[in-house]
């Protein structure tokens, strides 16, 4: 049964209207953002590429070879996208930041859509649960990260190809181009992330609770996203000699203590996204299982199994994640992570919450809902906005603090001849601002000139690499070179041995103040010390201004 061939199970334009319009709402503040994190090391490189006229031969590479990283990765999608973003935008931030934007709204759009051909499967009426679950995976602040960070968009792309896969596969029962666009979708979003390579396990747990028999057809694309993962997998032990693990310096644990602190760090992690509401939080929580529970209560016998097939489609992926990765970081970062399980669990909330159909011929639906959960699933909806809005809140403040950084350090080394160790922080809050290549705060594109060899950019973390730096010559190479890009040759190049040379200046940035603070430096015969003693005074610098 198609969505469009029934009244029942057509999805009112508006009714999504109202979810996809309160996102866009929500999160158009960033198109006046700036870059974070891992934004600049892209910036850059897609940049430098343009510059030499080398951008799609750059980007064509990336699906033969793999960039050399810390992790395995292999997104060649992901880095076409970024450089698709060089191409039109340059480095006009809104630009880069509407692909992660357009993703978010469409996904929104594909939960509501989903929900209702899921339900129609179930002969169930999911106009309103379908606006109820596109709008709680709208506004829902565990997510917030994979929206506003552009380096962050994988998870959101991947999402929506699979999404839009598993839609075109649930209404393809008599259709060979529809359903076997699944494995066609699933190996695009395997560009993009490799978290995608679990789809074929979700939709297997959905083809064994779908209401109705399935076609061959549905049953071969199923088999054939099996294959394709498969073939995925050959090719990562092929570039990496491991199929799964992204980060090889994961040390592996035992299983269960694995898993025992994989699920411990989601809690340390969602206190501190929501360190600023942290009652909202809780009542959030509360509400959201509360609202589940009340709803499968009232939910049919095939809801129930779909929505337990949903459900357990979202908690897999977040399994397989938290194993591959070992955990959530407890600064805050991994929003992004939650992404699609979080569109999965929104999916089993619309199912859940699907009202049979001969009620939905009294009125309108959406000024009937006379079951609880539901309601609550509303009352979760509105305080996880406000936790939203909050945690976006300060996302751009963090934003504004880098873009201050960046303005700052020019007129300071306008006024300050010689060299600056310029102390920044990794964090502002929960969010990450400057890590990998920080060094592009004090560079062209986002300076007009080079200011390197005048700003040296260091993360507390650093200074005992910093010392070592500095006492093989770090300062001298860098006065002599006066680096012009961040280059691979220009950056080997820097640390050559020289002649021992120390900053003429020390300062650190205040995140309260918005200001660059200068302070003495320490003496230098003692590495341990030298650190020490930039600590100390660095945890002054917030003391500015109050």
């Amino acid at each position: 049964m198609g969505i469009g061939g029934s009244m029942k199970t057509q999805l009112k334009p508006w009714t999504l209207a109202v979810p996809v319009g309160l996102a866009a709402a929500m999160y158009a503040r960033f198109f006046a953002g700036f870059w974070l994190g891992d934004d600049f090391p892209n910036l850059n490189r897609m940049w430098l590429a343009s510059l030499d006229g080398e951008l799609w031969t750059q980007t064509w590479s990336q699906f033969f070879v793999v960039a050399p990283a810390q992790g395995a990765f292999y997104r060649p999608l992901m880095i076409a996208s970024l450089a698709v973003n060089e191409w039109l935008a340059g480095t006009n931030f809104a630009g880069w930041f509407l692909a992660n934007y357009i993703a978010h709204l469409a996904n929104i759009a594909l939960v509501g859509i989903l929900v209702v051909r899921f339900a129609a499967a179930c002969g169930r009426d999911g106009r309103t649960a379908g606006a109820i679950a596109a709008s709680f995976f709208a506004l829902s602040p565990l997510l917030a990260e994979g929206v506003f960070w552009v380096s962050a968009r994988a998870d959101a792309y991947v999402t929506l190809l699979t999404l839009a896969g598993v839609y075109g596969w649930s209404t393809g029962s008599s259709s060979i181009v529809r359903a076997m666009a699944l494995p066609l979708l699933l190996t695009l979003a395997l560009g993009f992330k490799e978290s995608a390579a679990v789809l074929p396990l979700q939709i297997a747990l959905v083809a064994l609770a779908w209401p109705v028999r399935l076609s061959r057809i549905q049953i071969s694309a199923i088999v054939a996203c099996f294959a394709v993962v498969i073939l995925f997998f050959l090719l990562r032990a092929h570039f990496f000699g491991d199929v799964w693990r992204v980060y090889r310096n994961h040390a592996s644990a035992q299983l269960f203590e694995d898993i025992l602190g994989s699920v411990g760090s989601m809690a340390v992690w969602w206190k501190a996204i929501t360190q600023n509401t942290p009652g909202s939080a809780a009542a959030y929580l509360a509400l959201s299982v509360s609202a589940y529970a009340l709803t499968v209560v009232r939910a049919g016998e095939t809801q129930r199994r779909l929505a337990a097939a949903l459900i357990c489609a979202s908690a897999g992926l977040a399994a397989a994640t938290l194993l591959n990765l070992g955990g959530m970081p407890p600064s805050g970062e991994g929003g992004r992570l939650t992404y699609t399980p979080m569109a999965w669990l929104a999916l089993a909330i619309g199912v859940a919450s699907a009202r049979r159909i001969p009620d939905a011929a009294r009125g309108d639906p959406l000024l009937q809902v006379p079951r609880v959960g539901p309601a609550l699933f509303l009352c979760a909806t509105i305080i996880g906005a406000w936790i939203l809005h909050v945690e976006l809140r300060t996302a751009r403040s963090a934003q504004d603090s880098v873009r201050d950084i960046v303005t700052a350090s020019r007129e300071w080394a306008a006024a300050h001849p010689g060299l600056t160790l310029l102390v920044v922080e990794e964090h502002y809050g929960p969010i990450v601002t400057l890590r990998n290549a920080q060094g592009a705060l004090v560079m062209p594109p986002v300076q007009a000139g080079p200011l390197l060899h005048r700003v040296l950019p260091t993360l507390p973390d650093e200074f005992e690499l910093r010392y070592d730096q500095l006492s093989a010559g770090l300062a001298s190479r860098l006065d002599r070179i006066r680096p012009s890009r961040l280059d691979p040759e220009q950056l080997s190049k820097l640390l050559d041995r020289d002649v021992a040379r120390w900053p003429d200046h020390y300062a650190c940035w205040s995140t309260h103040a918005r200001q660059i603070v200068a302070f003495a430096g320490p003496e230098t015969s003692d590495r341990a010390q030298w650190a020490a003693i930039l600590r100390d005074r660095v945890a002054l610098c917030e003391t500015v201004g109050y």
